[in-house]
């Protein structure tokens, strides 16, 4: 801010209250991390597993929130 003798333009910056990385991927309410160990070798086998914990993550959440599974090392 300048004052009135000085007789420059008000300029004031943009600010952003959240950064890129915190809205990449915001869709999700919360992420469920799973060991690369536990992924099944065949993709039969690998649909049957997240289907399995599909399943227990959707009896046990609240409705309303949504999830993303990733696989760690």
């Amino acid at each position: 801010m300048y004052t009135p003798e000085e007789q420059l333009p008000v300029y004031i910056d943009t600010q952003y209250i959240y950064s890129d990385e915190d809205l990449i991927g915001g869709q999700d309410d919360f992420l469920v991390f799973v060991p690369i160990e536990l992924k099944p070798a065949s993709p039969i086998a690998l649909e049957g597993f997240l289907s399995d914990m599909r399943t227990l993550i959707n009896a046990y959440k609240l409705a309303s929130k949504t999830y993303n599974i990733k696989w760690i090392e």
